[in-house]
């Protein structure tokens, strides 16, 4: 692309520079990361980095934050840049961080940055696609102008290695997941009345929870992808189609893959499975592969936020690492392509909600417990009418935990053996703090 195609689609993706807008849709959901984006935008210099899967809405997210500077803070809108790398053609060695400011600079704002007498907002999406990405910011960012940058990723790793040691102590990272029930709640407009906390003695259930568990059922089947998810016409090819973009796009772009065949076949092992144990030396012969490739193929879908992994929390760190791990699929949407069972997406929802609460989160093999973080144990049972010997694994967890049964819709409380067991919808659990 020469100088003219890159003004083009600088002002391609930056129409508020004439309209002085930003046009979004009405039902923008307020993201539970917006707050602490924002938060980093006032007085911290330091970069912010928001990182998560495709299509979680990184995105939309970039787009309502300079909707709220345009609308809220009254920002000129030609002091705040967006570009995409993943919208434009990046095969041109001059489509970099630096080129694009350098022509904001000559001739958006026709001045130097460090002249400008107001702040400049910066919004640089799927940076990762940009190698060295690092040693751009950096230079701008030393320069110790009046100015705040936001970069979004698709993958942990390339943002790493993109940042290197260039940006140490220069970037904020904060992690961009799919939906929550909370956050599609929000889009329902269906109001959460209680603060409920896992913490606490009792837990009531709302007075809205019959227009609540309607609302859970729908993202029970759709999962937490925004365009599933609000979209009532999603068709699951679609979906199929999303996910082939992200293989073939994102991985196998950024990482080095040469049989994509055993990149799907480990991601399809682990949506069917979601929530069982990993026995890679089985998946490496089911493959057809070695299984060194199987174990970093692994690690690539982890580190695009495709796959998440729960180790065994008994035993030091390093026999942890040792044993087979539980692979969760980081969102229950794609358990509909694969057909997955009930109970098993039940418990990938009730993982990655916890998850959510905690960067440390694992499981029990002895005794064999789901879900294991702080004090907690929760062990998963989708079913209407649980039975007492659910809770066998339970009632052997050391004695400093809370337990509790995490069920379709039974609610009550048990005391067997002298252990009290907490039994809670999953939709509860779901509105639920740490």
């Amino acid at each position: 692309m020469d100088k003219q195609e890159i003004l083009t689609e600088m002002y391609r993706q930056n129409p508020w520079w004439e309209s002085g807008n930003i046009q979004m849709g009405s039902n923008i959901v307020e993201r539970d990361i917006s707050a602490r984006l924002l938060s980093g935008l006032g007085e911290r210099k330091e970069i912010q980095a928001v990182l998560g899967l495709r299509r979680a809405g990184k995105t939309t997210l970039l787009r309502s934050i300079i909707r709220y500077l345009l609308e809220e803070e009254r920002i000129d809108s030609r002091n705040i840049l967006y570009f995409s790398f993943d919208l434009a053609t990046t095969g041109s060695k001059e489509i970099n961080p630096g080129t694009i400011i350098q022509y904001y600079e000559e001739m958006i704002v026709r001045r130097p940055l460090q002249k400008l007498e107001k702040r400049v907002f910066i919004f640089f999406d799927e940076i990762q696609m940009v190698s060295s990405w690092g040693a751009y910011l950096k230079s701008v960012h030393d320069r110790e102008y009046d100015l705040r940058m936001v970069v979004s990723g698709s993958s942990s790793m390339n943002i790493t290695k993109g940042a290197g040691e260039s940006l140490v102590g220069r970037i904020m990272i904060y992690r961009l997941d799919p939906f929550s029930f909370r956050e599609y709640l929000g889009y329902k407009r269906i109001k959460i009345e209680d603060d409920f906390q896992l913490s606490t003695s009792d837990i009531t259930l709302p007075l809205n929870q019959i227009e609540i568990k309607i609302a859970f059922e729908e993202y029970f089947e759709r999962g937490g992808l925004p365009e599933p998810l609000l979209s009532n016409t999603y068709p699951l090819e679609q979906l199929k189609q999303n996910l082939d973009l992200t293989f073939f796009r994102d991985i196998v772009e950024m990482f080095p893959i040469k049989r994509v065949d055993v990149l799907q076949g480990i991601f399809r092992s682990v949506a069917i499975n979601t929530g069982q144990r990993i026995n890679w030396a089985n998946l490496s012969n089911d493959l057809d592969s070695q299984y060194r490739t199987v174990r970093e193929y692994a690690q690539y879908l982890q580190d695009s936020y495709l796959i998440e992994k729960s180790t065994p929390q008994i035993g030091s760190h390093s026999s942890r690492t040792r044993k087979m791990p539980k692979m969760y699929v980081a969102d229950h949407s794609f358990n509909r392509i694969y057909g997955t069972k009930r109970g098993l997406k039940a418990e990938t929802i009730a993982f990655n909600h916890l998850k959510r609460l905690t960067g440390e989160i694992g499981h029990m093999t002895d005794p064999e417990i789901d879900i294991t973080f702080a004090d907690l144990a929760f062990e998963i049972k989708y079913v209407n009418r649980p039975e007492h010997s659910d809770v066998r694994g339970l009632l052997r967890a050391p004695e400093n935990k809370k337990l509790f049964l995490i069920t379709e819709n039974t609610y009550d409380t048990w005391t067997i053996s002298g252990r009290k067991i907490h039994l809670m919808p999953l939709w509860l659990l779901c509105l639920c703090g740490p």
